[in-house]
């Protein structure tokens, strides 16, 4: 099995990527790879050429991209939904 590879959206926090590395995890951020003020489809193609999970708490509009990857037979590399949380707050609290 190939180790998990994320891509952050522009509006999850910068320092969720660098948090993510920081435990071993092959994170980039949005700036990081420039691509800051594409199209969130644009986003999930280069995630996908990338083999990269997208990760964004846009849950509505990428909820609905993914279904319509799937009506056309298009793969990526996964889409982790997530409401916004405040740094610091955990799942469990």
């Amino acid at each position: 099995m190939s180790a998990m590879r994320l891509f952050t959206d522009e509006d999850v926090y910068g320092a969720v990527a660098s948090a993510l590395r920081s435990a071993g995890i092959d994170a980039v951020a949005t700036p990081e790879v420039g691509r800051l003020g594409e199209s969130d489809e644009s986003q999930l193609e280069w995630a996908a050429v990338e083999e990269r999970a997208f990760v964004t708490f846009n849950v509505a509009h990428f909820a609905a991209l993914h279904a319509d990857w799937m009506r056309q037979n298009r793969h990526h590399g996964g889409i982790v939904l997530s409401s916004q949380r405040p740094l610091g707050i955990s799942c469990d609290g």
